[in-house]
């Protein structure tokens, strides 16, 4: 009963609905402290020039703003250390408590008093959302109870407006509206909620469309960039290997020419799915253009990077036979680099792997070179 109660109360800021609670969280502070200072100016200025102003209880007034300037001083710290949801308990109780004292120690100003209970209704339902919102309007109703019964005992008898039945007509119609807007609330809350989870959504979709290659599902070349500097980034301040191959399917053309542009496209899907099958979780497997893919494999060397490349081969020539004795075999060029201590960009591992693909091509079907086929420069391991 305990876990679900805190369940309840401790809900989980989710990470789609963080940025909007906090915004609300830091404007609705912003407010109530801007309330309160306006507040003051009003008192100071009833204390000071108005003559009815003998009777009027400043004491109380400068106790109650040091007390909520205080609070908003801690919610403002919560809210920037990212508690949002327990600094918005913390302000919306606050004033919850402060109102309900002072309708009780002021019960001639009750109807001015008691509409203020609709500032923490909003705070909560703003900043906490959810079901929430109900035990405090609950809370606030009991309370008006009480206070529209002690406004009835304690005023003078002649000129209680409490006692009579357009008072309870009042006290009543500020029950149902105080209920209503509670509903509204918690149900415009939830709209917004589920609006900008919607858009979360439809936001990742978008993004992942833009990162996907269409035909077969792989990443496409946009993807790999940010990939690339991401792991680039990472070796390079890490002192760590990082691999990038550039394969070239073999004879791609021929076999679209022979069996037609929709055969080829079930043959690329066919060999984007065995080559992903035999690749690390960490690897990124993606289609570059036409028939090119490429592999980034974080810390992998050169000597890594071969034995990746011939697994590629044996999973390719497998889904050779699976398309039957007509298909010629598939095979490609592959072309491999590695990051290097001079290496001031990704740019230049983009190059040296696409020169050394380039290489394998013109050299011959089903070949493999690598950086070191180029030039002999000092990598961050012992590779070949």
């Amino acid at each position: 009963m305990f876990d679900r109660l805190r369940a309840f109360l401790l809900i989980r800021n989710e990470p789609e609905l963080r940025e909007h609670r906090n915004s609300m969280a830091r404007g609705i502070t912003i407010a109530c402290a801007a309330l309160l200072v306006t507040f003051l100016i009003g008192d100071v200025i009833q204390y000071f020039l108005v003559e009815s102003s003998a009777d009027y209880n400043f004491t109380y007034d400068i106790v109650m703003i040091a007390g909520i300037g205080a609070v908003l001083v801690f919610v403002w710290r919560m809210i920037q250390r990212g508690e949002t949801i327990i600094a918005g308990y913390i302000l919306s109780i606050a004033l919850f408590i402060v109102i309900s004292i002072t309708i009780f120690l002021f019960p001639e100003g009750l109807l001015f008093y008691s509409s203020a209970f609709m500032l923490p209704i909003m705070i909560i339902s703003s900043i906490v959302g959810d079901l929430t919102i109900y035990p405090l309007a609950f809370a606030e109703m009991i309370v008006l109870i009480l206070a529209w019964g002690n406004a009835r005992r304690t005023l003078d008898t002649a000129t209680n407006l409490y006692a009579t039945e357009y008072g309870f007509l009042f006290f009543l119609i500020e029950i149902i509206v105080l209920a209503g807007s509670t509903v509204l609330l918690y149900l415009l809350s939830q709209a917004i909620r589920n609006t900008i989870r919607s858009l979360h959504s439809q936001s990742n979709e978008m993004t992942q469309l833009a990162h996907t290659d269409p035909l077969t599902g792989l990443s496409n070349r946009r993807y790999l960039v940010e990939q690339l500097q991401r792991e680039f980034d990472r070796a390079k301040r890490y002192n760590r290997p990082l691999g990038l191959v550039y394969l070239d399917l073999d004879g791609f053309k021929s076999i679209n020419d022979h069996f037609g542009h929709m055969f080829g496209d079930e043959v690329l899907r066919s060999t984007a799915l065995s080559m992903r099958a035999v690749l690390r979780s960490t690897d990124l497997l993606a289609r570059i253009g036409g028939d090119e893919f490429a592999v980034l494999l974080p810390e992998t060397s050169l000597q890594g990077a071969q034995g990746v490349v011939t697994k590629l081969r044996k999973s390719l020539a497998a889904t050779s036979k699976r398309l039957g004795p007509a298909v010629p075999t598939l095979s490609f060029c592959a072309g491999i680099s590695q990051v290097r201590d001079k290496d001031d960009t990704f740019d230049a591992l983009l190059s040296r792997a696409d020169d050394a693909q380039y290489m394998a091509k013109t050299s011959g079907a089903g070949l493999t070179r690598s950086q070191v086929d180029i030039d002999q420069l000092p990598l961050f391991d012992d590779g070949p």
